[in-house]
């Protein structure tokens, strides 16, 4: 289904076109500088500065000029550049790194996420009982727009009974008033009948491609719709926030995803939500002047297709540089495509493509010089997306730096043929410290559970691996991930998920660094500090080689510096 041709959506991307001459950042107090030292020299020292670059990993102190780097090394060295209107700004200790570069996320459905719709994820409503609660209380208020509109509801993060949801439970709870609520993973979803019947789905509806709405065994829906196109059937009639309100709470998420360290993104389906409006957005907010972060990202094929987009648009600001594909689901949404069946006779989840259809697909956008972006969480999943690239890419391999996401569920031969193919992956790590003890028990078992994301394998097969959050599945936190990816710690038991894939911290410092700089095709210009790059850095409160691996969530984002230009966040 073409997104960016759906009535509902596409009235959004018109609206929102229409209405955006000038999105704002609100106040710029967390400013300082004008210019990025474009006549004086900046010089940091009195700290460590990490630099991710191999032949000097650290330096002594770093001057910036112009927006980029102009000396790093020893204090002698770049003492050298000093002049009388030199800016020095003591470190007194702290570390200075790579801004974060955030290669996976979904900006406008964290901005939904976190500032529109009801949070009903179990760190919110640990219960069942208490999401429904949560329904009944927004239907009596009416709701937004008369619905009642949800995201986070995951029963494999509810044990010990994890109870599923259905149209049964939200009729009880917001009655008459449409109540749509989309499970954590993205990949599924829950309606009462009153939102079935406002989107005009019944029982003869036909399931779109991809996608279905799901029914018990009389043939009646049940409320569960699983994967985009099914989900957006519902979605494009649900009353949306208006132009404005969309524009201040994106550039309010970009605000808290810079406020944790990063100064790049990549928005992995730009027009999932909006269509055109998407792009046209995000663009505005990165070129606008107090913009705290750059945006990178991947078209959905529909959206790349209506805008006959090219790759090679934009600049270091803002560019679309990607497709997306998704092969499968969620794993724990027992959706994502694995060999061996999920744990208590659930299936093996399903793939999204024909083989033969997906091949063709990427084959189509690699040769007009795309970036393929492809969901994988499982590992049938993976063996057909390995199979589609093991044609596309024997005559021409290595023309794009393509890469698969999640690399979830993943055999060590799988990774060995993603090596030859010179593929990249990232792994959503927090799929550990969030649903580590539910994947173990409850989804995969301890054997497979204890093979996810296997950092330690990807390294060793030469792999530019990287670390993403997947928001909103799991929040923005490139410490949180450091610190899953060194101990493998699971949040809930304290527990040790697989310790012989606990990666050093060196190594670790790259996937949030230099190593997503390059899937997300800056790696000439960001992720690594050495004389020409641009001047993104990270200011962290301490030295993170100083603090034990269990702790390095608790260091704290003092500043990033974006061009050159200071934000201070603490």
């Amino acid at each position: 289904m073409c997104v960016a041709c759906t009535p509902g959506i596409a009235a959004l991307a018109r609206g929102a076109l229409g209405n955006l001459a000038a999105p704002s950042f609100g106040s710029a107090d967390a400013w300082t500088g004008e210019d990025g030292g474009a006549e004086y020299p900046v010089i940091l020292r009195g700290g460590p500065i990490l630099t991710q670059d191999e032949r000097q990993p650290v330096a002594e102190a770093l001057a910036i000029r112009g927006g980029r780097i102009l000396a790093v090394g020893s204090a002698t060295e770049v003492k050298r550049h000093f002049t009388s209107g030199t800016e020095i700004v003591d470190l007194d200790g702290r570390a200075v790194l790579p801004g974060f570069v955030e290669p996976h996320v979904h900006v406008l459905m964290s901005a939904l996420a976190a500032h529109w719709w009801l949070d009903v994820t179990p760190l919110a409503r640990p219960s069942k009982q208490g999401v429904l609660a949560a329904v009944r209380e927004a239907a009596e208020r009416g709701g937004r727009g008369g619905w009642v509109v949800g995201f986070g509801y995951d029963p494999s993060r509810l044990p010990p009974d994890y109870p599923e949801l259905d149209a049964a439970d939200l009729d009880a709870a917001a009655g008459a008033v449409p109540a749509l609520l989309v499970n954590q993973s993205g990949h599924i979803a829950y309606a009462n009948h009153a939102a079935l019947a406002a989107a005009g789905i019944g029982q003869d509806t036909p399931d779109p491609p991809a996608a279905s709405f799901a029914r018990d065994s009389a043939g009646r829906l049940t409320g569960v719709v699983y994967e985009g196109p099914a989900i957006q059937a519902l979605v494009r009639v649900v009353p949306q926030p208006s132009p404005a309100q969309i524009a201040e709470m994106t550039a309010r998420t970009l605000r808290e995803l810079a406020a944790r360290g990063c100064t790049t993104i990549y928005d992995a389906g730009i027009g999932l939500l909006g269509g055109a409006a998407d792009h046209e957005l995000l663009r505005r907010l990165a070129h606008a002047p107090e913009a705290p972060l750059r945006i990178r990202g991947a078209f959905t094929p529909e959206l790349a297709a209506a805008l006959g987009a090219a790759p090679g648009e934009g600049d270091e600001r803002y560019a679309v540089v990607g497709i997306k594909f998704w092969a499968d689901g969620s794993t724990q949404g027992f959706t994502g495509a694995l060999n061996e069946p999920y744990l208590g006779d659930r299936g093996r989840g399903r793939l999204n493509h024909e083989e033969d259809e997906l091949r063709e697909q990427l084959r189509s956008w690699h040769r007009a010089g795309w970036q393929l972006v492809v969901h994988s969480n499982g590992d049938r999943a993976t063996e057909q997306v390995l199979r589609c690239f093991e044609d596309i890419l024997a005559p021409a391999a290595g023309a794009v730096a393509h890469r698969i996401e999640h690399f979830t569920v993943a055999s060590d031969e799988q990774a060995a043929r993603a090596a030859a193919l010179g593929l990249s992956v990232s792994h959503t790590i927090n799929h550990i410290y969030y649903w580590g003890e539910s994947l173990r028990d409850h989804v995969l078992g301890a054997g497979r559970a204890a093979r996810i994301h296997a950092l330690v394998r990807d390294f060793e097969h030469g792999i530019c691996c990287s670390l993403h959050s997947d928001s909103p599945v799991s929040p923005v936190d490139p410490l949180l991930a450091l610190r899953t990816a060194t101990t493998r710690l699971m949040r809930d038991s304290d527990d040790v998920l697989g310790p012989f894939q606990q990666l050093d911290l060196t190594r670790a410092l790259r996937t949030v660094t230099c190593n997503p700089a390059r899937q997300v095709l800056l790696g000439e210009h960001v992720g690594t500090l050495r004389q020409g790059m641009l001047a993104d850095l990270v200011v962290l409160d301490r030295d993170p080689r100083a603090v034990a691996p269990e702790r390095l969530h608790e260091l704290q984002v003092l500043e990033t510096w974006l061009g050159g230009r200071r934000q201070r966040w603490a």
